[in-house]
Order: C-alpha cells, then sequence, then structure tokens
C-alpha cells in the first residue's frame, strides 16, 4: 500500500474512503460498498442470527458515516434488537431470529447504499428559509411573503416551550408542503 502520493490527483483514498477534490465529496471505494453489501445480504438471507453477526454488520454501517449521511438513522432498530437480545440472553454468539423492522432496514440499505454514497464535505447552503415561532397562545410561520399561524388549544398551551417550538415547526412544514421532500428521493444537484 503507498503511503504518498507523489503526482496531482484529484481523488485519493484516506482512512478507508474515496476522497475527491474536484467534487469534494468523499465516498465508499468499490470494493467496500461491495463488501457492506455482502454482509447486508448474507445477514438478511439467514434465518437466524448472532448479535455478534448482527454488531458486525452495524458497525460496518456505523463505520460509513462519514460517506453515507442516514447511516445512524437506518441502524436503529438493528441496535434496539442486539441490545434487546443482549440483556434477554447474554451469549454473543446464541442465533436469534431477526425482527421484521430490523429486516425491513436491512432492505433499505440494500436498496440505497450506492444511491447515498457520497457526502458533501463542505457544508450545504439551504434552499429554503422558513421562520417559526411559538408562544403561550400560539405559533406562526413566515416563508418569503407568506404567512400561517393558529391558536393553541388549552391543552397544546400547558404544554413545555420545547414542546410547542417543535409543534410549530410540525405545523409550518405542514402550511408549506413545497417545502419538503416527501418522496424520500436524493436531490443529485450539482
Amino acid at each position: 500500500m503507498k503511503k504518498s502520493q507523489t503526482q496531482p490527483t484529484q481523488t485519493l483514498e484516506h482512512l478507508g474512503f474515496e476522497l475527491d477534490t474536484q467534487t469534494m465529496t468523499a465516498r465508499l471505494p468499490g470494493k467496500k460498498l461491495r463488501d457492506l453489501r455482502k454482509s447486508i445480504q448474507q445477514l438478511i438471507k439467514q434465518p437466524t442470527s448472532t448479535p455478534r453477526t448482527i454488531q458486525s454488520v452495524i458497525m460496518r454501517i456505523q463505520a460509513a458515516t462519514f460517506a453515507i449521511f442516514p447511516a445512524r438513522l437506518y441502524t436503529q432498530h438493528l441496535l434496539q434488537l442486539k441490545n434487546h437480545l443482549m440483556k434477554s440472553h447474554p451469549d454473543w454468539d446464541r442465533p436469534h431470529l431477526l425482527s421484521k423492522d430490523s429486516i425491513q432496514e436491512l432492505q433499505w440499505w440494500l436498496k440505497n447504499l450506492k444511491q447515498w454514497n457520497g457526502r458533501s464535505l463542505l457544508p450545504s447552503t439551504p434552499e429554503h428559509t422558513l421562520y417559526v415561532d411559538a408562544s403561550n397562545t400560539g405559533w406562526g410561520c413566515a416563508y418569503l411573503t407568506q404567512r400561517a399561524h393558529g391558536y393553541w388549544t388549552a391543552q397544546e398551551a400547558q404544554m413545555s416551550i420545547n414542546w410547542r417550538e417543535l409543534k410549530a415547526a410540525f405545523l409550518a412544514l405542514q402550511a408549506f408542503p413545497h417545502l419538503t421532500n416527501t418522496t424520500g428521493e436524493r436531490n443529485h444537484s450539482a
């Protein structure tokens, strides 16, 4: 393995990631991508798996977080399953059935791994700015020249300010649905 690059290059592998200075992205190299995909397929195909095997796949997925943005979002069920198995039967090598949610999570990875491989090294500029606020009596939001607002019910008014702020953000996104990407597709604008 080469420890240095003596010729100018725009793409180089460093710490297991492919760094591209032309597109300013980090991604998993092809071999790592194939190996991760193979590990996930093997876990899905087995009717039972050990917590050790499940943990191994979780760690491979989490190691890819630097290049694959939603890595941590799509390991929650696997982590919950592994933790539950270890609490109820603390044996790393005892086989167990995978939960339905864990299998769905693994299937998401198979379907989306290639599409989500590649993460910008630069902070993104927001496409839209939505201003939201909440008070004791209601909520309001503004997007460009449009406004939306509402009042809390007696029960909602009793909730914590953190709850009301989150609820206001949720209601604001409902008021301006065109600001959300509900298709689950990734925007590949360059």
